[in-house]
């Protein structure tokens, strides 16, 4: 029996203007069929642009919710060794979003059942919950690591990049990431884990605050609940350092659940102004349907701004839209307001609207089940955004996208590993950035 890679990735919905003329009817594209439904509508000859930018070619316990890690510092807190004049260097991919801890642990539906918390859901919880919950899992084992929605994207790509490289020999991919961070033992060792697989963290850490953690309960179903500590509250200010490390990257991903932050609608609205005073490509995750519900004004006024790319998972999308539809629905309600649109559907593959053409893209079957469908979502996101930047086609992101997310499903953990990264490297396309390359129809060879 076989069985595909389930991912819950965000959706991909860009708001700037398309190089060429948007179309009201798009082409479906299911595989290798192609059903107009319309007038065709208009390829671009060379490369696939965004708002006018050819973008293809281019240990401690702590207090803070006693939480054990094991700090690998080398010497002194990571903090001390970050080099501020990291802010002029350049970055393929730059985030923008909180750093967080994950806490991952195999329950019971019975122990779900006495949280009172429904399986599948994510839910806000309190310092102290933190600690009762942490408390009522007693001896069971737990996973501690650098995670939260962002960070597992980022960690992806910069392991993908290093594992190309190891293999391909091309350059690695720069990525960074800046935004809210705590000032505990925990954020050190977030900062660690991170460095240690590639990512640069420029955020600097708050003062007297405590770093937000994730708690992943995962059933034997395969099925995660995530219970979120924030942390401590904290705007996230678009001071000089982090505007010259927008001004330097080539894309801009800002994370959902940043809208959940003090003031964050001034703060992102005023990234994207700079973004787009230097070209810099912007995508925007949603989060989670929730996140969608509670921010739905400003995520659109932030569309309307001109965000590039949004991800977001059929749920989310419907949250988005305002009403109830199914991924292909979605993704068509969402076509006209944006460049690039994904829709991801689980089991049911994903969706991709993109100039005129709505791709439906298959899941990647494997034939081992699920065990841990955690942290699916951002690694699809990252195959999007690798593919993306490797100048390949819509198709090809997609099927990228759900290869990366078929390696998180399948083990434990949220973050992709060295070695899934080696094994993704050595069967993902490489195709050059090439305006040669990178035509929608060229794109479903793979």
């Amino acid at each position: 029996m076989t069985h595909c890679a389930t991912h819950n990735a965000r959706l991909c919905s860009p708001m700037g203007a398309v190089a060429g003329p948007r179309l009201q009817q798009p082409v479906v594209q299911q595989q290798f069929r192609t059903r107009s439904c319309g007038a065709a509508p208009q390829i671009l000859p060379n490369s696939l642009q965004f708002s006018g930018r050819n973008v293809l070619s281019a240990g401690s316990r702590r207090s803070c919710g006693q939480i054990s890690v094991a700090s690998r510092s080398l010497s002194g807190s990571p903090f001390d060794r970050l080099d501020r004049g990291a802010f002029g260097e350049s970055w393929d991919v730059l985030g923008l979003g909180q750093a967080m801890v994950d806490t991952s642990a195999c329950v019971s539906d019975e122990f779900l059942h006495g949280l009172d918390v429904d399986k599948g859901a994510r839910r806000v919880i309190s310092l102290e919950e933190r600690a009762s919950i942490l408390q009522q899992l007693g001896g069971s084992a737990y996973q501690v690591s650098a995670g939260g929605s962002l960070s597992n994207t980022l960690l992806a790509l910069a392991r993908l990049g290093a594992a190309e490289h190891a293999l391909h020999g091309r350059g690695t991919l720069r990525v960074a990431m800046d935004g809210i961070i705590g000032g505990d033992p925990l954020s050190e060792f977030y900062h660690s884990q991170m460095q240690r697989a590639g990512v640069k963290v420029l955020a600097r850490p708050s003062p007297a605050s405590c770093t937000g953690t994730v708690m992943v309960l995962t059933t034997p179903d395969a099925n995660r609940t995530m219970l979120s500590y924030l942390g401590t509250p904290a705007p996230v200010v678009l001071d000089p350092a982090l505007t010259t490390a927008i001004a330097r990257a080539r894309m801009l991903v800002i994370e959902g659940y940043v809208w959940e932050m003090p003031g964050a609608a001034e703060s992102i609205t005023a990234a994207i102004e700079v973004a787009h005073a230097h070209g810099t490509l912007i995508a925007l995750t949603a989060g989670d349907m929730g996140c969608v519900m509670r921010n739905r004004k400003g995520l659109w006024a932030a569309l309307h701004a001109g965000v590039d790319i949004i991800f977001t998972n059929k749920s989310e999308a419907a949250a988005l839209v305002g009403e109830p539809c199914d991924a292909k629905g979605a993704a068509l309600a969402l076509g006209p307001h944006a460049d690039m649109v994904v829709v991801t559907d689980g089991a049911d593959g994903s969706c991709i609207s993109a100039l005129g053409r709505l791709h439906v893209v298959p899941p990647h079957w494997t034939t081992n089940a699920p065990i841990d469908t955690c942290g699916a979502g951002d690694a699809y996101a990252a195959g999007v955004l690798w593919a993306y930047l490797r100048g390949q086609g819509v198709s090809a992101m997609g099927r990228a996208g759900a290869r990366v997310a078929s390696q998180i499903i399948n083990r434990q953990g949220a973050t992709l590993t060295e070695e899934s990264a080696a094994e993704l490297a050595s069967v993902l396309p490489l195709v050059e950035a090439s305006p040669a390359l990178t035509s929608l129809s060229s794109a479903d060879m793979w």
